[in-house]
């Protein structure tokens, strides 16, 4: 099976070869392509051979293009054929942790390299054939992001529950030697590999630095259908600990290296009462997209941004903003900036989480059901913020409900707002055609 064609950019020269949306894409240059990598690496020549299938029938075309042109194409998915699922048991999964009667795709546990490079997924290493390793030394795709969990063997084996666990380190090895990037995970537990074990995992990435070029720490986080194990949540002295020991490293790090390394999640400041780092922290936030300084972007937008706040609505608008019980804080002393507005009225709203449980904290696990419930229980505003990033793909929550589905349900109109502050603003104070020229410094 090919790559099916989904869109293909005007006057690009995959168009001008013939090419259709629709178009099942099988070969490159007579090389079969089986993902987005292939077809990244392969039509890197001059004036590649496509070969495709339309209406049953086989087809070849010459694209005429430079080296250094791409294609134009976009393709309905990164992986063409099965996708690489997961062999771990971890006692963490978050899968493992959905509601029985979840939605298939929150049920599918994939561990895919290929994912990793084009979607920023997390992957283990724990699955790959020799001839993924050859594919990987053949086109040197970057960067990679990898689970690690920990790099003592016992450790990591315990942890995900596979033998081929404890060759963490002999794996990023063999990809800095290919002089990959690689952008770490661990996923912390209390009393498993926190303390000497992290240490030492940090020591042991540290060694592999630069291709091994930054490492989130994320807490663990149990859903109400956690089945009861070794795994728990985080005390808040277990927390600072934790912290501790990230900052002390990141400090060496960065008096030897100019590099912070090691990055907490926003959760751990949060949770233990501590302040947001600043941007120098995060550096150019290599882990932005694993949530990693999401308040930090929050924050600084914010600073920037809030004297372009509008004095004034030319209609009046009241406003709901529903978010995750763990950034409420900060979306309120946003929303407090608004208050010489006139025509305005916000109200911050912090949804509990009924699908995952009250222990899942953060606005990007939102569902659908969760901000229905809140809106009946506590009421809202006609006009509903949520935060953009609890939709995938922007249109479905992680229950499978839609965002039509949760205005149907509860007569409001729901507005996907992406979590930074100039966005928040704009969709608060943007649709003044004064608003250039009404604005107020605080």
């Amino acid at each position: 099976m090919g790559g099916i064609i989904a869109a293909i950019e005007k006057d690009s020269p995959a168009e001008r070869a013939g090419l259709m949306c629709g178009d099942e894409v099988t070969a490159i240059n007579g090389i079969k392509v089986c993902d987005m990598l292939d077809i990244s690496y392969y039509s890197s020549s001059d004036n590649p051979s496509v070969l495709y299938v339309r209406d049953g029938k086989e087809y070849e075309a010459r694209v005429l293009k430079t080296e250094e042109e791409a294609l134009g194409i976009a393709f309905e998915d990164v992986v063409f054929d099965k996708i690489r699922s997961c062999r771990n048991k971890c006692d963490f999964c978050f899968v493992d942790q959905d509601p029985r009667d979840a939605r298939k795709s929150m049920q599918i546990k994939d561990d895919d390299y290929r994912l990793s490079l084009f979607a920023g997924n997390f992957v283990t290493l724990t699955n790959m054939s020799e001839d993924d390793w050859k594919k990987i030394e053949l086109m040197r795709p970057s960067p990679l992001y990898v689970s690690v969990h920990a790099t003592d063997p016992e450790v990591r084996v315990s942890l995900m529950k596979n033998p081929s666990a404890g060759k963490i380190m002999e794996d990023l090895r063999r990809l800095a030697d290919l002089r990959i990037s690689v952008n770490a995970q661990i996923v912390l537990c209390p009393g498993i590999n926190d303390g000497k074990i992290l240490e030492k995992t940090l020591q042991d990435l540290g060694s592999l630095y630069p291709f091994v070029s930054s490492v989130a720490i994320v807490p663990v986080g149990l859903t109400k259908y956690h089945t009861p194990n070794r795994v728990r949540s985080f005390s808040k002295e277990e927390m600072e600990n934790a912290m501790e020991i990230a900052i002390a490293f990141s400090n060496d790090f960065v008096s030897e290296y100019d590099d912070t390394f090691v990055y907490l999640a926003d959760e751990f400041f949060i949770k233990t009462g501590n302040d947001i780092p600043p941007a120098w922290y995060y550096g150019d936030f290599p882990q932005l997209e694993n949530g990693i300084g999401m308040t930090r972007v929050f924050l600084d937008g914010m600073k920037r941004d809030k004297r372009y706040i509008a004095s004034s609505l030319n209609a009046p608008r009241k406003i709901s903003i529903i978010t995750g019980k763990l950034a409420y804080g900060h979306i309120k002393d946003a929303a407090s900036l608004f208050e010489k507005t006139a025509n305005l009225e916000l109200r911050v709203q912090a949804a509990e989480s009924v699908f995952w449980g009250p222990s899942v904290d953060v606005a990007g696990l939102l569902t659908g059901a969760d901000i229905v419930n809140e809106i009946k229980t506590n009421g809202a505003f006609d006009e509903v913020i949520i935060p953009s990033h609890c939709l995938r793909n922007g249109e479905l929550f992680l229950d499978g409900m839609s965002v039509r589905d949760v205005e149907q349900e509860t007569g409001r109109r729901i507005i996907p707002v992406s979590p930074d502050f100039p966005s928040l603003r704009k969709e608060i104070c943007g649709r003044n055609r004064n608003n250039k020229k009404e604005k107020v410094r605080i």
